[in-house]
């Protein structure tokens, strides 16, 4: 009987866009789309976005790598004692 504020349901029937047929969205065409693909660590460095930060931050990929490189030989080292 009393509708909400902003309610444009007429009494009784649907919304007109509730009524419409929505057109299916196509197929995404992202590689990481679908569940358990994981991009390489080589395609994250080379993301434009990872790229742009790391300008803004003022880290050299060169310095990254190194720092990666080197976190996991301490990591490999860990597990063999």
């Amino acid at each position: 009987m009393f509708g909400f504020l902003g309610d444009h349901r007429p009494l009784g029937g649907r919304s007109p866009v509730a009524a419409r047929k929505m057109p299916r969205r196509p197929a995404r065409r992202d590689p990481y789309a679908e569940g358990g693909t994981e991009p390489t660590l080589d395609d994250l460095l080379h993301d434009p976005v990872t790229e742009a930060i790391m300008r803004r931050d003022g880290v050299s990929l060169a310095s990254l790598q190194s720092l990666i490189v080197a976190t996991r030989k301490e990591l490999l080292s860990r597990e063999l004692v």
